[in-house]
C-alpha cells in the first residue's frame, strides 16, 4: 500500500512538471500625434473713407474687420500678421504713394488679446480672430475715387 501511494503520488508530480510548453505573445501600441493650426476666414473686411479720404479704415461706421477662426491643437504656435506693403488693385488715378498701411489683430476664445500688429502665442482650441486694416496718405493727399483691395495675412506657425 505504501507503494502504491508512493508511486501515485511521484506520477501526479511527475505529471505537474512535465514539458507543457507556455507561449506568449508581445503587443505594441502606438500612435503620432501630429500639432495642427488651421485658419478659416469667416468674413472679408470692407474699406470705408475716413477724414476727407486720407485714409481708408475697416474700423468704425460703415467699415468691416475681417474675421478668422483659428483652430489648434497644442499650444505650441504663435499667430502672425504681415505688413501689407500696397494695394492689390488701386485705380491709375491714384499716382501719390501711401504714407502707411497698418494691419493689427485681436482675439477672443482660448486665447484673448487686444489689438496688436505684434505675433502672438496662442492657445489650444477655438480662437476668434478679428483682423483690422488702414491705409493713410500723406496730409493734404487723399485717395482718388475708384476701387481699391488689399490682402492681409494672418499665418500660424
Amino acid at each position: 500500500m505504501y507503494r502504491t501511494m508512493m508511486a501515485l503520488l511521484i506520477g501526479a508530480i511527475s505529471g505537474l512538471t512535465s514539458t507543457n510548453i507556455a507561449h506568449a505573445a508581445s503587443m505594441n501600441f502606438s500612435t503620432s500625434i501630429q500639432s495642427t493650426c488651421a485658419i478659416a476666414v469667416t468674413r472679408e473686411g470692407t474699406l470705408v473713407p475716413r477724414r476727407n479720404a486720407r485714409v481708408l479704415n475697416s474700423n468704425g461706421a460703415g467699415g468691416q474687420n475681417g474675421l478668422a477662426t483659428v483652430t489648434t491643437n497644442a499650444d505650441i504656435f504663435q499667430l502672425h500678421v504681415d505688413q501689407p506693403t500696397g494695394f492689390d488693385v488701386k485705380p491709375a488715378a491714384d499716382t501719390t504713394p501711401e504714407q502707411d498701411f497698418r494691419a493689427r489683430i485681436r482675439s477672443a476664445g482660448a486665447t484673448t488679446f487686444n489689438w496688436t500688429r505684434n505675433s502672438q502665442n496662442l492657445n489650444a482650441g477655438n480662437n476668434n480672430v478679428r483682423v483690422q486694416f488702414r491705409a493713410r496718405k500723406a496730409p493734404g493727399v487723399t485717395f482718388a475715387t475708384g476701387l481699391y483691395s488689399a490682402t492681409v495675412v494672418i499665418r500660424c506657425e
